[in-house]
């Protein structure tokens, strides 16, 4: 069951060597053999009409259900179901609310009483607790409890019955008063206990949020993420089963195109699978980048890889490529000078006949006549005039991305114009400019 809280909240970039380029045009690729930490890009059918799948069975999942155990009954008997049962005043704390809501379990108080006096005595909205699937294998229920705690913190916490009396096993806490989202509670992976798909969220700034999501799972002291890797992103992911096989995908549908806090984001779909251990990132299929940053970040990042000719590829398709839209009105110059003058340099890296064209471009788009004003051309024009006079001169790299980066102590706008576009973005040093 899913609780009726209503919660607002993509892969932020913090640095250009962490970031993995992402495939600029989707590749039709089958479901993967599923390897720990594996990645790949595959077009995917719309989510939701699934039943057209054929059925695409993964290997490591055959073996997670051959092998699923068979659950131990827990045989202790938990407090009898009553009607009447008060719950006591409105808590002044987190602890004490805990403390309340753990004396009303243990008399016997049903989840529809709580959900009344939740909402008559503690003033929460909708009905805020909802009795889970068998989160221990013991079979018996488990009780989540989604609400505003005192100090307005949204919290889950999660009950369960041990050894006959119910007890706080896991909590959940959120930036702000919404309470955590319970995006799936049940079997997953084909492997009992049941899981809790649980997203919270969480805030780099006031205005700034998203969803951070987990895969809950008990193993036999404690729920524990079953996730490999942290998942973040603005949309509540959904449990399908994708591939028709029998084990529960988590879908995480990207659908916004950004906003001015989080800058342009790609859309797509990222799936999490189930790999006998955890779930891991499976397929990425990100819709074709519509606005030329975004081509000029994935330019970017095969650079920092080395991945020279990509990036190249990449920095050409901003310059040629006129569908692609610019994110602010005033930026064409700026990134087409940008996407340039590191397309001079990856031609340079990868001795590339285009230099020369290159070259040529940048004398015809940004001529540097001896009546221009250096001041009112864009700073990447200049460095990349720079760039190629000094390595034309010493032949060194290094020297070459010495003397340019002067022009970025020179014009203090360099490194604001590559860093204004939001949180989901690269952010830039100096040297990411000219690395050698």
């Amino acid at each position: 069951m899913r609780t009726p809280v209503t919660l607002l909240i993509f892969c932020s970039s913090l640095a250009l060597s962490a970031c993995e380029p992402a495939p600029l045009q989707p590749t039709a690729l089958p479901f993967p053999t599923m390897t720990v930490g594996a990645a790949v890009s595959g077009l995917l059918p719309t989510v939701g009409v699934q039943a057209d799948l054929p059925n695409l069975a993964n290997p490591a999942t055959a073996i997670a259900i051959a092998s699923a155990p068979t659950p131990t009954p827990d045989l202790s008997v938990c407090p009898t179901p009553r009607s009447g049962v008060a719950l006591e005043a409105r808590p002044r704390s987190v602890d004490e609310g805990v403390e309340r809501l753990l004396r009303f379990f243990n008399q016997g108080g049903t989840t529809r009483d709580l959900n009344a006096a939740l909402r008559l005595r503690w003033r929460q909205v909708g009905d805020p607790s909802s009795p889970s699937a068998d989160l221990l294998g013991g079979g018996q229920g488990s009780i989540l409890v989604a609400y505003r705690a005192p100090g307005d913190l949204g919290i889950l916490h999660v009950f369960a019955c041990l050894d006959g009396r119910y007890r706080l096993i896991h909590s959940v806490t959120a930036d702000g008063t919404e309470p955590p989202q319970v995006a799936f509670v049940g079997d997953m992976n084909a492997s009992p206990p049941a899981e809790l798909v649980v997203s919270r969220r969480v805030c780099l700034s006031a205005d700034d949020c998203e969803l951070e999501t987990q895969i809950l799972s008990w193993d036999g002291a404690r729920l524990v993420n079953l996730l490999d890797a942290p998942l973040r992103s603005l949309e509540l992911p959904q449990a399908r089963d994708v591939d028709q096989d029998g084990v529960l995908e988590l879908v995480v549908n990207l659908t916004s195109r950004g906003n001015s806090r989080t800058g342009p984001l790609r859309t797509g779909v990222n799936i999490y699978d189930w790999d006998g251990l955890v779930y891991t990132l499976s397929i990425v299929q990100l819709d074709p980048p519509r606005f030329r940053i975004q081509v000029v970040h994935e330019g970017d990042k095969a650079f920092s890889r080395q991945n020279y000719a990509a990036a190249a590829e990449a920095y050409r398709l901003t310059l040629e490529d006129e569908s692609l839209r610019a994110w602010y009105n005033d930026e064409t110059e700026t990134v087409l000078s940008y996407a340039l003058y590191r397309l001079i340099l990856a031609y340079a890296l990868t001795s590339d006949g285009r230099l020369s064209d290159a070259l040529a471009r940048l004398n015809a788009q940004f001529p540097l006549t001896p009546n221009a004003d250096p001041a009112k051309l864009p700073p990447f024009v200049l460095m990349a005039y720079r760039w190629s006079d000094s390595y034309a001169r010493s032949g060194d790299l290094h020297t070459a991305c010495v003397d340019t980066l002067l022009i970025v102590e020179e014009r203090r706008e360099v490194l604001r114009l590559l860093n204004r576009y939001g949180s989901r973005s690269p952010t830039y040093t100096a040297l990411d400019l000219c690395p050698f």
